[in-house]
């Protein structure tokens, strides 16, 4: 018997709940490790600084998404 079975709720039901709370963190995830590999490679060319400083600030805000999201 598992957990799912224990509590009455359905497999599938449990399945769809959690790729839904899923797709948003993976989302997420893949967005800001993409954000800081961009800004960590184009922190040393000043040719490209507005775009580093950008970067920063979209990493900043996916985090205070995340923290937010959290509560």
């Amino acid at each position: 018997m598992n957990a799912s079975s224990a509590l009455g709720a359905s497999p599938s039901a449990s399945a769809r709940t959690r790729r839904m709370v899923e797709a948003p963190t993976r989302i997420f995830r893949w967005l800001f490790a993409l954000s800081f590999l961009d800004t960590y490679l184009k922190a040393d060319f000043e040719r490209w600084r507005m775009l580093h400083v950008t970067r920063g600030y979209t990493l900043a805000e996916l985090l205070t998404w995340r923290v937010l999201n959290a509560m």
